[in-house]
């Protein structure tokens, strides 16, 4: 086992506990070094690399990362640098091609520098490789966390909180209207509209998600469609209200855009909670054969899926969330992660 790794994500220390993404890759490095270290900010993260001269660095995001990979360059550190690059979305949102000169040029001087670059997908890996010059990419798939991984199939087949009385969907994300535009929920509040006389079932999706500037622009468009009774707001949730959500769900929708990958969707699937996404992104190499992949991002695909679902048989729809479950924890196990990465660090 090597000794030290400075772990630098340039964002508030109180994401790094929030956040699965970062829990994983904290997860995965301590089982690979003997200490990992957290720096809060940038000048930490200089005294750590003086400090400590046989240490690694592993980076999260390459924008926001340069000033730290360029100082690991300099002491003469091996960098790993992971995260998620949007070289494309049809949502119209920001992408590599149209932010401003600074990121795109701390992002491609990032890539370069970096002793090893890991992408969490295979959608991210040939987008970003076929346009920008990287040094050394590599696929390492986004994981579950450790604790995640440990869970035990047992539930689903014994606690099974399917009702088949009601059809509860479930919408988690950041409410802001770059990403309620990004992850196509207006279209999906539309679709609420249209199939929720077409089914003999009580319909409800709960939206889960950090108050942001379209929280007000989704109440008036739920007023607008006349689907209030339907829709129920969760701000703000715990981790553990949240599991609790993804047991309960009958469907994630999460028809998105672009996904870099989909820590969302890999969560719900670890609780056997199925998934509806698009075939953007990496979206549908999580999902796989377990959920629903709609090929056009509209009101009247999404209205097919839920009433097709909300007419399988409990058996059917059992066997749906054990197989979600399945491919959450045999292809994105936490494992199978720690063992790539111990891979990569032999070379």
């Amino acid at each position: 086992m090597q000794k030290k790794v400075i772990f630098y994500a340039n964002v508030s220390p109180k994401f790094l506990d929030k956040w699965e993404y970062y829990i994983a890759d904290i997860d995965m490095l301590n089982e690979c070094f003997e200490e990992v270290l957290l720096p809060k900010n940038l000048k930490q993260f200089i005294t750590l690399c003086m400090k400590y001269s046989d240490a690694n660095i592993y980076c999260w995001w390459w924008h926001r990362s340069f000033p730290a990979i360029l100082i690991a360059k300099f002491f003469g550190k091996k960098i790993f640098c992971t995260g998620a690059i949007h070289m494309y979305d049809y949502s119209g949102n920001r992408t590599y091609y149209n932010r401003g000169f600074i990121y795109k040029l701390f992002t491609t001087l990032s890539l370069k520098l970096s002793s090893h670059n890991i992408f969490i997908s295979k959608d991210q890996y040939l987008a970003i490789t076929s346009a920008l010059k990287v040094n050394n990419p590599e696929l390492i798939y986004s994981s579950l966390t450790k604790k995640r991984q440990s869970q035990n199939q047992e539930f689903i087949t014994t606690k099974s909180k399917i009702n088949q009385k009601e059809i509860n969907l479930l919408f988690i994300g950041w409410l802001s209207k770059y990403s309620i535009n990004r992850k196509s929920l207006i279209i999906t509040l539309n679709a609420i509209k249209l199939i929720r006389d077409q089914i003999d079932k009580k319909l409800t999706i709960n939206i889960c998600g950090t108050k942001s500037d379209g929280v007000e622009f989704l109440r008036k468009k739920i007023n607008y469609l006349e689907i209030e009774e339907n829709i129920v707001f969760n701000f703000d949730i715990s981790q553990d209200l949240k599991d609790d959500f993804y047991e309960k769900s009958d469907l994630l929708v999460m028809p998105s855009y672009m996904e870099g990958f989909g820590n969302a969707t890999l969560e719900a699937m670890s609780f056997g909670c199925p998934v509806l996404v698009s075939r953007f992104g990496a979206s549908p190499e999580v999902v796989g054969e377990t959920g629903y992949i709609i090929n056009n991002i509209d009101a009247e695909s999404i209205a097919k899926v839920i009433r097709n679902y909300s007419e399988l048989p409990f058996l059917e729809k059992l066997n749906m969330r054990k197989s979600a479950f399945k491919r959450a924890h045999n292809i994105f196990g936490f494992n199978k992660k720690v063992k790539s990465f111990k891979k990569l660090l032999k070379h």
